[in-house]
């Protein structure tokens, strides 16, 4: 049996002709076919030749057409990326960005923010508590506000507005520990506290500030997670519930501002999920092995970011190393996940 290649709309138009003859002298008719010339495949075309079976049934059918369907997926697929490719990475400018840090007064935040006031970028910072001016940093802005309020948020995100322009780099790093016990022993005021500052903040800081990246086609939105997010030891579930609700926000804001490789508003998207790092946040956090998961230093985790943002790197930023491979854990089934946690110690950090 052979194949013959005919497009679609050969097959509806071009006809199998057959005509009846009889043999001289015996009264036996046979058939006989004028057999039409295959039909040449232009890579170019996008109308994709399809495979027409000549004769009886061939079991290599399916896979012919599985080819065809994969080829054509491939051009379609290269097609798009051609057609955005001449679309810029968003690497921080500091002549064109304004730079806004949540929870920069400390730890992490106040690393960031010296980091990004050195290469020269205009940056702001939000915090409920303002270090006294001897201890701020030289021409960064602060506001007092508290990020879990909606009213605060808001009237501050008017000042801004009028004062500075508008936010192009926006990194949500406010974050408190509270409510290191076992879960049944939490009280309302301590998961009240820790959702609405590490979780909701995020919310109400991406709801004020990204509409006005859009508009501009500009814009970074960094979300400061943790490892916790992904491995949540005893008796910090409150603190890792609203870290893995960070993920689940980065997650679906990324998809929603377009295709996160191209996309559409200009805006792109950063998790940063650290280990344990060395603030007073986790004074009470011991790390079972320090070889293996060392305590991270801010002013390194603050380089780390800074010089993604200048990359225009987008997706996720783990460090240090162990980061990655804590993923893994979920993965494993039950018994040996349960192994795992108990020879590294994750469950007696605290």
């Amino acid at each position: 049996m052979s194949y013959r290649r005919t497009s679609r709309t050969q097959v509806s138009t071009r006809t199998q002709t057959s005509t009846l003859s009889s043999v001289s002298g015996t009264g036996i008719v046979t058939p006989t076919f004028n057999i039409l010339p295959p039909v040449q495949y232009n890579r170019k075309d996008n109308n994709v030749p399809r495979l027409q079976p000549v004769g009886h049934h061939n079991h290599h059918s399916r896979s012919s057409w599985l080819a065809h369907d994969l080829h054509r997926s491939y051009h379609s697929t290269t097609q798009m990326i051609k057609n955005q490719a001449y679309r810029p990475l968003v690497k921080i400018n500091p002549g064109l960005d304004l730079v806004l840090i949540t929870g920069g007064a400390s730890g992490l935040g106040y690393q960031m923010a010296l980091l990004f006031h050195q290469k020269g970028f205009e940056v702001i910072v939000l915090d409920i508590h303002v270090p006294e001016r001897h201890s701020r940093i030289p021409k960064v802005t602060y506001y007092q506000c508290d990020v879990s309020n909606i009213e605060e948020i808001s009237a501050i995100a008017k000042t801004i507005r009028d004062t500075h322009g508008t936010v192009t780099v926006l990194v949500n790093n406010a974050g408190v520990m509270k409510g290191a016990k076992k879960t049944v022993d939490l009280g309302y005021t301590e998961m009240r506290t820790t959702l609405d500052i590490n979780l909701l903040a995020s919310f109400l800081t991406v709801r004020t500030f990204v509409p006005d990246m859009v508009s501009r086609h500009r814009g970074y939105v960094v979300t400061i997670g943790s490892v916790l997010g992904y491995v949540s030891p005893a008796k910090l579930s409150l603190y890792g519930a609203s870290k893995a609700g960070l993920i689940a926000l980065h997650e679906s804001l990324t998809h929603e501002l377009g295709p996160p490789n191209f996309p559409e508003t200009g805006v792109r998207t950063l998790l940063v999920s650290p280990g344990q790092l060395k603030t007073s946040l986790f004074m009470d956090v011991r790390s079972p092995y320090v070889f293996i998961a060392p305590v991270l230093e801010p002013s390194r985790a603050a380089r780390a970011v800074v010089e993604a943002l200048e990359k225009g790197s987008r997706g996720e930023l783990k460090l240090p190393l162990y980061v990655n491979g804590t993923t893994f854990l979920r993965t494993l089934p039950h018994q040996l996940a349960t192994a795992t946690r108990a020879l590294t110690g994750i469950d007696s950090s605290i």
